[in-house]
């Protein structure tokens, strides 16, 4: 199956032509990022969501928390996901504590996301800031759905509310990652 996927290789991403999806029986997690905005470079993480998932147990475990980078929220990030810098300074959870704690959740799990490029590209720009070497293959839900769906648009709530979804998307990290979740889940099922 085409689309998006790589491997995290110390902090740096790495498109890969034979990363596979998850199998039925394979652990992995899901992950979706808010962040302040589009570009690592320029923009810092303000929460993770993390759910991991194992089919054999059918068992998720989730991760979720507030991240204070040190910088302000803009304005249009808080219209959109509802978080104020005074929520993260209060949280008062540095990058560097959040990510590695992130990182001992994930292991060497395989990641799916949803737009996983962007979340690839942010999750790499904050390990490599703290000198963590990730090699996590991961996987793009939205490149499937592009792939298995027609759609006038492939915004996560679009998708999730044309599939019945019933965890609708909010603009905040674990909910969105809980949405692509299932979104990932019924789209495995439509390409079986």
């Amino acid at each position: 199956m085409a689309g998006w996927f790589g491997r995290l290789f110390g902090g740096h991403q790495s498109p890969l032509s034979n990363v596979p999806w998850p199998g039925p029986g394979d652990q992995f997690v899901c992950i979706d990022f808010e962040t302040t905005g589009l570009k690592p470079s320029e923009s810092r993480v303000i929460e993770i969501g993390a759910i991991r998932f194992n089919p054999s147990k059918e068992l998720q475990t989730t991760f979720q928390t507030l991240v204070n980078p040190g910088v302000e929220v803009p304005k249009k990030i808080t219209e959109i996901t509802g978080i104020t810098t005074a929520q993260i300074r209060r949280h008062d959870l540095p990058p560097e504590h959040a990510f590695e704690d992130l990182y001992r959740f994930i292991g060497d799990l395989p990641l799916i996301a949803y737009n996983a490029p962007f979340d690839a590209k942010f999750l790499s720009a904050e390990w490599l800031r703290l000198g963590i070497r990730g090699n996590n293959e991961y996987q793009d839900i939205l490149a499937l759905a592009r792939e298995t769906l027609s759609l006038r648009s492939y915004k996560l709530a679009d998708v999730a509310k044309h599939l019945g979804v019933e965890v609708e998307p909010d603009h905040r990290a674990l909910s969105d990652a809980h949405a692509a979740l299932l979104i990932y889940d019924n789209l495995r099922q439509l390409t079986r």
